[in-house]
């Protein structure tokens, strides 16, 4: 309970407590609220900072808790964590196929929203049940159909360069929308590529291409480009671990750290660490693997690929 209460005021999840126990003489003289009620919601407030805190706290516990294999064993990948070099071909009819149940969908749904508008929906003083079912289908269309928009092309990309690359693995890595800058900065550093800071910018999932040559990090759709080639030389470690991708409020969740080399001198080589989570190559990329054994096969797979193998570095704890 002490390392839980530490935790929740050095993350500064009190400061809604504060705003409020502040705001309380403003109620109570202003606008004549009962103390009783002032205290009751300091107390509601305190009760979610503290459900908000345990989540956290629990993922930085099993972070502190985590131990990676000792053993640079690749197991087996999922089907949806890799893409094949035929998915190019066998996804363009199906491509027509959803994107004609998307469009499709949507046109019955604004036909149906413009069908009960002009029967007189939506503007009665009672809000009628199919009002409520037209509003809910087009809301989820709309969310649907922005998710499909986003990550589709995602797919796409996995696709074509899966085509150009077939003896590559390519995988799907997700850094959410806090890291963006911070990894595209860490990788110019440690390639020599001095773009400016809007171009150095990896997206929020962006593609692997991992072959002979080192580890390309790969953006774009219809002409995929790469952004960053990191070559072997320059990769020391390759571990599953907790990283903070995505929120970093949420706490850290497991993931695949890359130790890099960073060219000083001659003489001296800094260490720079990357982290991602794994995510599907389907049409579900924007979900990263949870599982504790598909994450540590994609650190385990990526290591393969390396020149030197274990000896590298291989998986394990960070030293």
């Amino acid at each position: 309970m002490v390392r839980f209460l530490r935790f929740w005021v050095r993350q500064l999840f009190w400061v809604p407590v504060l705003v409020a126990s502040l705001l309380a003489p403003v109620l109570v003289f202003a606008y004549g609220v009962e103390p009783v009620q002032v205290v009751l919601l300091a107390v509601g407030f305190l009760v979610v900072t503290l459900v908000l805190a345990a989540v956290p706290y629990r993922r930085n516990r099993a972070a502190g808790r985590y131990s990676g294999p000792t053993a640079q064993v690749a197991g087996e990948l999922p089907a949806s964590a890799v893409t094949p070099p035929d998915r190019l071909e066998r996804r363009r009819g199906l491509g027509i196929v959803w994107w004609t149940l998307l469009l499709g969908s949507g046109a019955a749904i604004a036909w149906w929203i413009v069908a009960l508008a002009g029967a007189g929906g939506f503007v009665t003083d009672d809000v009628l049940p199919y009002d409520v079912v037209a509003l809910v289908a087009a809301l989820a269309w709309a969310a649907i159909a922005v998710l499909f928009a986003w990550l589709r092309p995602v797919a796409v990309r996995n696709a074509r360069l899966a085509a150009r690359h077939p003896d590559a693995l390519v995988l799907t890595a997700y850094q959410g929308y806090t890291n963006t800058l911070a990894t595209g900065t860490t990788l110019a550093e440690v390639t020599g590529d001095r773009p400016s800071n809007w171009w150095s910018s990896l997206p929020m999932v962006f593609t692997l291409v991992v072959d002979a040559e080192g580890i390309g990090f790969w953006r774009g759709i219809l002409r995929p480009r790469r952004q960053y080639q990191v070559p072997w030389e320059l990769v020391a470690r390759i571990d599953p671990a907790y990283v903070n991708a995505g929120d970093p409020a949420a706490g850290p969740k497991l993931g695949v750290e890359l130790t890099l080399r960073e060219r000083i001198d001659e003489e001296f080589d800094a260490l720079r660490y990357l982290g991602f989570r794994p995510a599907r190559a389907n049409l579900w990329v924007g979900s990263p693997y949870r599982s504790r054994e598909v994450v540590e096969s994609v650190a385990a797979a990526i290591q393969a690929r390396h020149p030197e193998g274990p000896a590298a570095g291989g998986v394990g704890e960070r030293g």
